[in-house]
Order: structure tokens, then C-alpha cells, then sequence
């Protein structure tokens, strides 16, 4: 029920059923599913943009996922808790996390986790104004992100690595990878247009 009222964005009722939960099972034994809520919840209160308990909550998912031998629970925990930071301007804390992450994601070929964790650490590299690096990796994300043909975060990528660039004061390189961001904002525009005339028609048929 509590991810229903995430998916329609009622998070408040999602967060009130989350802690319900957490409630019964807070005395028992460390296990995925006790980890799940955990996580589930600490999610939910980043959606609030409450990342004071969002950390809090992530970390003691990561605590039960890492007494329950979850390995799959502690680099999802890592992910997120790393993302959180960002979000607080954590970047020191959050760049161990993900590189951290990176390393399991690319040892299972999880590809589309792998140019997440990448861009991701460019995102914490911009907020320390090491733009460099923030281009290197924003470049390892964009080359996967091709791989796998994702529109929506190839737009993102693009867009923030003209930033970097612009940063840097090389000018021309940002204004080229503004124009590709541009011209996959055009793509992802046209692609939503065309499902939601696909859907209209379907509803009319």
C-alpha cells in the first residue's frame, strides 16, 4: 500500500504506513525484508526532501542488510544514502560510497546502474568544483547511456557536462554538448508525444 500512495505521490501516507510498519517489526531479527521497509522508508522521506531522515533511515538499512549478508541491500543502501548526500552537499562522504557501488554493479554488468553511479559521481565532483573530473565521468555515463539508448539521462548528461565545461572556460565544448542536449530534449519530447497519442487512440478504439 505504502508504495501505491508513492506512485501517486502521496508521501506523507506512504511515510505514515512505512513507519507503521517499522513499528512491528523493529524487534526482529535483522533480515532482507526488515531492511526493505527500512529502505523503503528512508526513500520516502527523501521524496518529502526530509534528508536529515532519509539518512538516518538508509544507514540503518545498510546496518540490518549488512547483519542479514544482503550484499545486493548494502550497495542499493550505498547508492541512495550517496545521492542523499549530494543532496545535503555531502560530497566527500558521497564519493567513497559510489565508487564503492560502482565497483559491484560493474563486476554483475548492471549497466544502466553503472553510468547512474557515474554520472552521479560527476554530480558530486561539480559540487566540489573539481570540473574535470566532473567531465570524465560525465563522459563514461553519456558513452553507457548511448550503449543502452536511454533518451531521458542522456539529456541530463549532456546538459551538465556543458556546465563542466563551461566551468572549465572551454566554451566551444560546452556549447556542444548543449546543442546534443538540446537535440535529446527534442527526441524525448517527440517519444512522450507519440505514447500519449498512442494511449489516447488505444482509449478510443
Amino acid at each position: 500500500m505504502a508504495n501505491v500512495y508513492n506512485q501517486a505521490k502521496n508521501f506523507n501516507d506512504a511515510l505514515e504506513i512505512n513507519l507503521k510498519l517499522i513499528a512491528l517489526v523493529k524487534n526482529d531479527s535483522s533480515s532482507e525484508k526488515k531492511a526493505r521497509i527500512y529502505f523503503y522508508t528512508a526513500k520516502t522521506y527523501d521524496r518529502l526532501h526530509d534528508y536529515k531522515n532519509a539518512e538516518k533511515y538508509y544507514l540503518e538499512a545498510k546496518r540490518i542488510s549488512e547483519e542479514a549478508n544482503s550484499r545486493m541491500g548494502v550497495v542499493i543502501s550505498n547508492s541512495s544514502l550517496a545521492h542523499n548526500y549530494n543532496e545535503q552537499k555531502k560530497y566527500q562522504k558521497a564519493i567513497p560510497l559510489l565508487k564503492e557501488s560502482l565497483t559491484f554493479y560493474e563486476k554483475a554488468n548492471q549497466k544502466l546502474n553503472v553510468a547512474g553511479v557515474y554520472s552521479s559521481l560527476a554530480n558530486s565532483y561539480i559540487g566540489l568544483g573539481q570540473y574535470q573530473k566532473a567531465v570524465a565521468n560525465y563522459s563514461k555515463a553519456i558513452e553507457i547511456f548511448h550503449e543502452i539508448e536511454n533518451i531521458s539521462y542522456l539529456k541530463y548528461n549532456y546538459t551538465w557536462l556543458a556546465y563542466s565545461y563551461n566551468k572549465l572556460g572551454k566554451h566551444q565544448n560546452a556549447f556542444e554538448n548543449y546543442e546534443l542536449a538540446l537535440t535529446y530534449a527534442d527526441s524525448l519530447y517527440n517519444q512522450e508525444r507519440t505514447k500519449a497519442i498512442q494511449t489516447k487512440n488505444g482509449k478510443h478504439s
